[in-house]
């Protein structure tokens, strides 16, 4: 019995558990009781059993108006959403490759084929190139650690730099290597 109150019976419980009529801590109490088949609440809600089944399967099928289908096929559509919101990889989910220049490596984040763009690590070891390469699409590079010859200027930890899609960008290098964090189309830096 519900420790607030010794007198109620089992089958009103048992009736009250069945039509969802319990608070959040009560119905936790009674599922625990339930874990016990010969007690009474469980016998209780058993003997609800038909009750409930004849509940169910006599009502009649009703179409809610356009309106309120409407409204429940947007909210699932937004929950769906909201779910696909968030993508997390954790850092030995995905390895490092080579991209076909020596001493670059990358590893990739996350690939959105909607945008037809990558999210990727890309570390250069110490004296390595990156040739001259066109961008069909949009490049940003955030420089994580070590330094960056590019465009004519020396990036470091913390540098940002965007190149605009249809550009042509010029050779780049790092005297002790350096790693950065870009977001670039699907078919940049697949050299190999």
């Amino acid at each position: 019995m519900p420790s607030g109150n010794p007198n109620i019976d089992p089958a009103e419980l048992a009736a009250l558990f069945a039509a969802g009529a319990l608070s959040t801590g009560e119905r936790a109490e009674f599922e625990a009781w339930l874990s016990d088949p010969s007690s009474p609440l469980a016998q209780a809600l058993s003997s609800l059993a038909p009750a409930v089944e004849a509940l169910v399967y006599s009502a009649l099928r009703v179409e809610p108006p356009p309106t309120i289908r409407d409204s429940l096929l947007g909210r699932i559509a937004t929950e769906r959403r909201a779910e696909k919101a968030f993508f997390i990889q954790r850092r030995d989910e995905s390895g490092w490759t080579d991209i076909g220049i020596p001493g670059a490596r990358m590893r990739t984040l996350f690939i959105d084929p909607e945008r037809h763009m990558k999210t990727f690590l890309l570390r250069m070891a110490p004296g390595c190139e990156i040739p001259s390469h066109p961008h069909k699409d949009v490049e940003e590079c955030y420089i994580l650690e070590g330094d960056l010859q590019t465009a004519e200027t020396v990036l470091g930890p913390g540098d940002y730099m965007r190149a605009p899609a249809g550009t042509m960008h010029g050779r780049s290098s790092t005297k002790s290597g350096c790693l950065m964090l870009v977001t670039a189309g699907l078919e940049e830096h697949e050299m190999n």
